[in-house]
């Protein structure tokens, strides 16, 4: 098998794979790009280029071709059928394209897909240079040489994977050629550009969020004869509730999109397929012929057609966690083609990655300068989804709503700025100096300071930056040389802001545009054509700073800069040697440099926000269902137990109703108090850069906790006298110290059967704890019959009840943990080593407030047990069973607790809040749910009201706010709870009936004030939290925010 090696391999030779592909191999970077088909397209798909695209693409050197054989759309069109039009559609509304859009490029280009990958191509084969530099440069600055580039069709990658071998090509990846032969490329990086399937983005591991609707589309691109006026328009149509689009494309076609009924075509409900043998094109000529009426449509050839179900997804992440592997376009983002936005954001995407590749791979930027790629354009691709979610709405028809609107919004959606001609995607910063007066003789020190600066950058790394001047100075007296030499290294960098030569052209108001006074400013534009950052002429230091190898990141914000940003609009000026006018940039302090601020943005339908609900529910059950049943069948263990005993004397229930009671207190809630703080930092781990923390945590904590049985077993073998001491019958107190003693043999297994299960938990394994009870269950209910009823040489009586127990808890661990070896990739896994055993005193802190939140209720209602035992063994033995009983029932809610607190901490461990809050408040309404159905049992809907408890504290301990969930149960039930219950128990003399009335008060306040604890979460703050919970954690410095 033969070897090769390049900088970057590209897998996919769509819109994203060949833009990536052209924008590296310009800059003469060692590129190779593959597609598995062994034909490129030749018609369909994307037609659209938005305002946005069209400015990349002339960036980039190649808008002559596509500008020449465009169409061009500048307006839109909608038309509707009323109910007294016999379905016959008219003219609704026209409406310019570009409102509101500050750009050169006033118009959409509808040209095909096919076109522009084929234009990509050809350059790609050429290996000339296609990206000029926007001014001039000397020899002894000589630009990258290109790089030919063929596409190499019918070639695919089989196996991946990242090693650090020190080679410098940590991805290696084996490739199959149509021939069958198969090669290993080795790359600094690669790229999976291969479409809505990306093999690549599969074998990451990384999930595709989002639905399938209902809606089916037929879509033929057409060349017609026509009366209909608005044909060279992008129009609307709705016509008695059918929707089309009809799109003007190259070469007088035309290409119309039409809905298509249930009835027409048959779709599998499983994938989401359809089967397109029920609907030809002579169906879909058809039904865009009835829906055109009365105007008249001939089709005169059919370039081709397709049928499609609208599938809104988006990937978890955009990259591996070397941060050597990205996927891009349709890998990481799929939506629906009404806003025309697969190609552009595919482009998008592409500038986005391609030129910080080229400052990582050129040593001019750190490695950290990549992480930006996927926050930057994951959050465009959130919102353009709820864009396109809002656009299938009206579609639709679900909302009321006007389709052209929409249209023109999406044009604005993904043009923030204009970029200047002068600013092609070279792979530079550009440093724009707006000097003010030049002329004014004040400012000359202050002006060669910052020229001295700049002039030591370009020297330092001249094919980095590149510098450009414009004075605030009236043309009729400036001059050339009126600023520093070092801010003029070529004479085509410095401009005039004034009126140009021939006034029709403009000019004249760019600092009056900007919003920047006399005392001018410096800005730092980005090689994609952003604004990076902007500063007063007295802060270059900021620049200088940004622009370090040793500070990567794309933006930069400084909070104590005495500069107030300007709000600056497009304008126009010229150059003191020619008459010319540039549109520069429009510039923006935005965090999200690639998003503008939408001042409309729609809000979202009933209809969409009951949709949302649906589909985080359902991955909320389907992760809650195995965890029930597994709760259901370990809960049975102490069942059983209780049964077993009842059955020997009313005093063995007593005792082991007491027992269980000073086990919880003493023992179990330390347990699982301490692994419940493991909520705040496994599911984080996982879906962070180190998912191998979450291995190692866990076995941090089992050693804290293996620590902590010393004095809970001391507690445990000194039981009898410490319930003597609090008042209890000898005779209960003497068989409870007993069934304690042995039951001290459950602490190891239990810790480790605890803290393996929600070590796969986190991973999002919550089938093993189901796997484990099946086992368990009927091997406990065994061991109980043997031990306490079984044969005379095994009956043990009382004691045999704990020990069966401790056998099972024994055997539950060992079953986890092999299972865990087996069955789950080690890829969260930490090696066990001297880590291990460090930070225990930070983890031990963070498992205390865990504890806190845990105990206060578990203590409350053993402190119900023990009261109950003052009026009786018969009321104490009645307490137990009907907490038994109830307990049962409460394992709905708390299933959903341990899902939505998975789910959330996972959320915002790859850093997404929106879909956080979506959890945590969907979590939040299906426990209400569950309890509004149980309105029929009054006394087990009063543990469902708990359960809405359970799953705000699954949100809690998912946020690391393991102390305000304590602070609500210390409120509920010690200062509300208690009091109240020992009134009514023994003042009023209610006795057992008082003490469920005060739990029943401590209940509802409790699910009170955590909802609105939960509500009133700021989740982006909660996922900088999270992060910050992880970067201590790395240093073992866990502690509770």
């Amino acid at each position: 098998m033969s070897l090769t090696t390049v900088d970057v391999l590209i897998v996919g030779a769509g819109p994203a794979g060949l833009m990536c592909a052209y924008s590296l191999s310009q800059a003469g970077l060692h590129v190779r790009i593959i597609d598995k088909k062994t034909e490129r397209l030749q018609k369909g798909q994307g037609d659209v280029l938005q305002t946005r695209g069209l400015e990349i693409i002339d960036s980039l050197g190649l808008s002559s071709q596509i500008l020449q054989e465009a169409q061009r759309c500048v307006h839109t069109a909608t038309y509707a059928s009323s109910p007294a039009s016999n379905g016959e559609i008219s003219l609704v509304s026209r409406k310019s394209v570009v409102q509101g859009v500050d750009s050169n490029m006033v118009f959409m280009g509808l040209y095909a897909q096919s076109s522009v990958e084929g234009i990509l191509r050809q350059v790609l084969a050429s290996g000339r240079k296609h990206i000029p530099s926007a001014t001039f440069v000397p020899e002894s600055q000589p630009l990258s040489p290109s790089r030919k580039v063929e596409v190499e069709q019918g070639v695919f990658p089989v196996e991946m994977k990242v090693t650090d071998d020190g080679d410098g090509y940590p991805v290696t990846a084996c490739l199959q050629h149509p021939d069958g032969k198969k090669e290993t490329v080795k790359a600094k990086y690669l790229l999976g550009c291969d479409g809505a399937h990306s093999w690549v983005r599969t074998q990451l591991g990384i999930e595709m969020v989002g639905e399938t609707s209902d809606q089916v589309w037929g879509v033929v691109d057409a060349y017609i004869d026509t009366d209909f006026p608005d044909v060279r328009a992008l129009t609307v149509f709705d016509n008695n509730g059918r929707h089309a689009v009809l799109i003007p494309r190259e070469n007088d076609m035309v290409r119309f999109t039409i809905q298509v009924s249930e009835s027409d075509v048959s779709v599998n409900s499983e994938t989401g397929r359809i089967d397109r043998t029920k609907i030809g094109v002579e169906r879909i000529l058809q039904l865009v012929k009835g829906l055109m009426k009365p105007y008249r449509v001939d089709f005169k050839r059919v370039d081709w057609s397709g049928v499609y179900v609208i599938g809104q997804r988006l990937a978890s992440r955009y990259q591996d966690q070397s941060k050597r592997i990205f996927i891009l376009g349709d890998a990481c983002h799929t939506h629906s083609p009404h806003a025309g936005q697969g190609m552009n954001a595919a482009i998008s995407d592409a500038h986005n990655l391609s030129w910080k590749l080229v400052h990582v791979l050129k040593g001019w930027g750190a490695p950290e300068l990549l992480h930006t790629y996927e926050s930057e354009r994951r959050d465009f691709a959130v919102k353009l989804i709820e864009l396109h979610e809002r656009i299938a709405e009206v579609m639709s028809g679900k909302v009321k709503g006007t389709s052209s609107d929409l249209m023109i919004k999406s044009v604005k959606f993904v043009w923030p700025f204009s970029t200047l001609d002068l600013c092609n995607s070279d792979n530079m910063y550009k440093i724009i100096v707006l000097t003010g007066d030049a002329k004014d003789t004040t400012r000359r020190e202050k002006l060669e300071e910052v020229g001295k600066t700049l002039k030591q950058w370009r020297l330092q790394r001249p094919n980095m930056f590149q510098v450009y001047t414009i004075m605030a100075t009236k043309k009729e007296n400036g001059n050339y040389t009126d600023v520093p030499d070092t801010l003029r290294p070529y004479w085509d960098t410095v401009f005039l802001d004034d009126i140009s030569y021939a006034e029709h052209e403009g000019g004249g108001k760019a600092y009056q545009s900007f919003g920047v006074g006399p005392e001018g400013c410096l800005v730092l534009v980005r090689p994609d054509g952003h604004v990076a950052a902007l500063a007063s002429l007295e802060e270059s230091q900021i620049l200088q700073a940004l622009c370090s190898v040793k500070i990567p990141l794309g933006f930069y914000s400084n909070k104590d800069s005495q500069f107030k940003a300007p709000s600056i609009k497009t304008a126009q000026f010229h150059a003191p040697h020619m008459v010319m006018g540039i549109s520069p940039p429009l510039m923006s302090t935005e965090v999200a440099p690639l998003l503008p601020t939408l001042s409309e943005q729609p809000k979202q339908s009933a209809w969409l926000r009951i949709k949302k609900f649906t589909n985080e529910a359902k991955t909320l059950v389907k992760s809650a269902i195995p965890v029930l049943g597994a709760q259901i069948l370990e809960y049975s263990l102490i069942l059983v137990s209780a049964v077993s005993l009842g059955h020997v004397s009313t005093e063995a229930l007593a005792a082991s109703s007491l027992s269980s009671i000073t086990a919880t207190v003493t023992g179990l809630s330390v347990v699982h108090g301490f692994a419940s703080a493991l909520d705040s930092l496994l599911p984080q781990a996982w879906t962070s850069d180190h998912p191998e923390n979450v291995g190692l945590w866990a076995q941090r904590m089992v050693i804290v906790m293996l620590i902590n049985t010393l004095p809970i077993t001391a507690i445990w073998l000194n039981a009898e006298n410490i319930l003597l001491r609090l008042g209890q019958e000898e005779k209960i107190a003497h068989l409870a110290g007993l069934y304690l003693g042995w039951f001290t043999l459950t602490l190891p297994g239990l810790i480790i059967g605890v803290v393996t299960r929600r070590y796969l938990q986190a991973q999002g394994i919550m089938h093993a704890q189901t796997i484990v009870m099946v086992f368990i269950a009927p091997a406990n209910l065994f061991l109980n019959w043997l031990l306490v009823w079984g044969p005379p040489a095994f009956r043990l009586g009382f004691i045999g009840a704990p020990i069966a127990s401790s056998i099972s808890f024994t055997l539950s661990a060992a079953i986890y943990v092999g299972y865990a070896c087996v069955f789950v990739p080690k890829k969260a896994w930490h090696p066990i080593g001297r880590q291990s055993f460090r930070g225990l005193g930070t983890l031990y802190s963070l498992g205390l407030s865990g504890t806190g939140q845990i105990a206060t209720e578990w203590w409350s209602w053993e402190f119900l047990g023990l009261m109950s035992s003052r009026f009786g063994a018969t009321s104490l033995a009645a307490q137990s069973v009907l907490l038994v009983s109830a307990s049962v029932a409460f394992q709905t809610p708390y299933s959903l607790g341990v899902s939505v607190a998975v789910r959330v901490g996972n959320l915002l461990g790859s850093g997404d809040s929106r879909k956080a809050k979506v959890a945590a408040e969907t979590g939040i309404g299906l426990s209400i749910i569950t309890a509004l159905t149980m309105r029929y049992t009054p006394f087990l809907s009063l543990f469902i009201v708990d359960g809405v408890t359970a799953v705000t504290d699954g949100v809690l301990r998912a946020t690391g706010r393991l102390g305000l969930g304590a602070m609500v149960n210390i409120t509920a039930y010690y200062c509300i709870g208690i009091p109240l219950g020992l009134y009514l128990a023994f003042w009023k003399g209610l006795e057992l009936q008082g003490l469920w009335i005060r739990i029943t008060a401590a209940i509802f306040y409790a699910a009170s004030a955590s909802v609105y604890a939960v509500s009133r979460t700021s989740w982006q703050k909660e996922v900088e939290n999270a992060s910050q919970r992880l970067k201590r954690g790395q240093r073992d410095q866990i502690s509770e925010p």
